[in-house]
């Protein structure tokens, strides 16, 4: 990945580790994990259409539902008090 953007394999590295790590993941859905983190940093481009960046989204969101799901334990829930003072900061995000 030596000529991807340091802020895709960061992404890449973080939606990998977030589900999971390597290990539950195939080379296939470790290329569309790559395809999706690219396409996000593609979302950030405000000089394209709305309506590009909406059939984008709706591209990732398909290309997201590929991978393996969020481990259960990793799951971020909150009480419903609503109080957010025990969260960390990577629950908050």
């Amino acid at each position: 990945m030596s000529d991807v953007p340091q802020d895709v394999v960061n992404a890449f590295n973080a939606l990998v580790e977030e589900r999971g790590g390597s290990s539950r993941f195939t080379d296939f859905t470790l290329d569309v994990a790559l395809a999706a983190v690219t396409m996000m940093a593609d979302l950030r481009d405000a000089s394209r259409p709305a309506s590009d960046r909406v059939k984008t989204a709706e591209a990732v969101s398909r290309l997201l539902g590929q991978l393996p799901p969020v481990p259960a334990h990793d799951r971020r829930t909150s009480d419903k008090s609503g109080d957010l003072g025990g969260m960390d900061a990577h629950q908050l995000t």
